[in-house]
């Protein structure tokens, strides 16, 4: 199950589904806006997240506040191009663009890594790549560590081969620079998963491995994630009996976070270790062993709301169990 992440799936790899929410009384300043709208965003609570970014726009608008509405219009942009509202991103960018210079370094870079998301998800990776790869030099320049990290994140993601496990390591450096320890964990799977779609298996598991050294032991979730993600490079680096022991224990936190919460992310996690555990059932030639598991887990990722946020998810697991029952034989 191949893997990319980009900078907003960076504290909560692989979730197709946010922790819900609710929204407070809200403030009329706009940094203050701002502030709550990257607090949804880094979430992954995209709806809230553009809706409080709009308010900050018009808010910073009204008020005269050019720089803090840069900022917010561009967000409004990348939000809405990584939900797929295209039009609205490209308006929200050209807003941006009227008003955002170089001098006015905070906001700038945020616009600069806004047209870089647009041009992304609108399939012009080239040009999103050079975006990113100014806004990361830039985010130094002016000693924006933060930004640094999200740019050279985006670029890792468009980037390919070597240049992207490079990007990799470069968001790894920053966020040592801007003392981010949450963040580091995160990054370290994003290179694990760069160095394995090179096939340098070992090397992955040796990142997955520095991540789930660097999580933070209190977020339960993160840990499940960071175990699971080990696991997964235990599998690929050929050490099954390590992973099926780590895959069971997570898929045991799983069920029962999931039992007492009955919370959408837990339903999926249930499932990606079942799905994994399936690939070590058919290392060990248990078919239909695996058949049962890939079937449980589809069940649980039609429960995380799959159909509707993350339906790859569902054509992957669809597509490896049709070509186990085509074929009585083991697949390894």
């Amino acid at each position: 199950m191949s893997k990319t992440f980009p900078f907003w799936l960076l504290l909560c790899a692989a979730c197709v589904v946010s922790r819900p929410s609710e929204r407070p009384a809200l403030p009329q300043d706009p940094a203050e806006l701002l502030a709550r709208a990257d607090a949804y965003f880094d979430s992954r609570d995209y709806e809230n997240a553009e809706h409080l970014y709009e308010l900050a726009a018009v808010a910073a608008s009204t008020q005269g506040r050019k720089g803090l509405y840069v900022e917010a219009a561009s967000q409004v942009a990348q939000t809405n191009a990584l939900m797929g509202n295209l039009d609205a991103a490209r308006q929200w960018l050209e807003s941006a663009s009227r008003e955002a210079v170089p001098k006015e370094a905070q906001s700038w870079v945020r616009w600069l890594i806004a047209r870089g998301a647009v041009e992304k998800e609108g399939g012009l990776e080239e040009r999103a790549l050079a975006t990113f790869a100014e806004a990361h030099a830039f985010a130094r320049k002016t000693h924006q560590p933060v930004r640094a990290v999200q740019a050279a994140h985006w670029a890792g993601v468009v980037a390919q081969g070597e240049a992207a496990i490079e990007w990799a390591r470069r968001a790894i450096e920053d966020a040592g620079a801007a003392d981010q320890p949450g963040l580091l964990s995160a990054l370290w799977q994003q290179l694990a998963w760069k160095l394995e779609e090179r096939g340098l298996h070992e090397e992955a598991w040796t990142a997955f491995r520095r991540a789930r050294e660097l999580v933070d032991p209190s977020d339960d979730h993160a840990v499940l994630v960071a175990d699971w993600s080990l696991a997964h490079g235990l599998r690929l680096a050929g050490h099954p009996d390590q992973a099926r022991a780590l895959l069971e224990l997570v898929s045991r936190s799983a069920e029962e976070a999931y039992r007492e919460n009955r919370l959408p992310n837990d339903a999926e996690w249930i499932g990606h270790a079942q799905s994994e555990l399936a690939e070590l059932d058919l290392l060990a030639g248990d078919r239909d062993a695996a058949i049962k598991r890939l079937e449980y887990a589809r069940r649980r990722f039609l429960e995380a709301g799959a159909r509707r946020l993350a339906p790859q998810l569902l054509s992957q697991n669809a597509a490896r169990l049709e070509e186990l029952r085509r074929s009585p034989r083991s697949q390894g």
